[in-house]
């Protein structure tokens, strides 16, 4: 998997860890951000798919429930329908082409 092809996941002004993506296996990749698990805040964020541990979590079994096979509570903070049509007249004031999961915009 591409360094590219890693984000941030960020809460409450907190890096909470990293999210990654292969497209040839259909699997997205999850690691908690050390200082995060050892802070202990924030202990009932993701309380059901990702683990409190610091090894890197694989998901494959949302390929055909969630988008690019994202786990849900991420998958779920990206627009809807509607909440694209908002997003793409955004993106086309900016002059912005494309953007996928994986992309950055500054």
């Amino acid at each position: 998997m591409a360094k590219d092809k890693i984000i941030e996941v960020m809460a409450f002004g907190l890096e909470v860890g990293k999210l990654g993506y292969d497209t040839d296996q259909g699997k997205s990749y999850f690691q908690y951000h050390p200082d995060f698990l050892e802070s202990g805040q924030y202990s009932e964020l993701f309380p059901f798919i990702f683990k409190r541990t610091k090894q890197v979590q694989v998901f494959s079994e949302y390929q055909q429930d969630t988008f690019q096979s994202l786990p849900p509570m991420i998958a779920d903070s990206l627009p809807d329908t509607f909440g694209n049509v908002i997003f793409q007249e955004w993106l086309n004031v900016r002059g912005i082409q494309k953007v996928t999961p994986w992309c950055k915009t500054t």
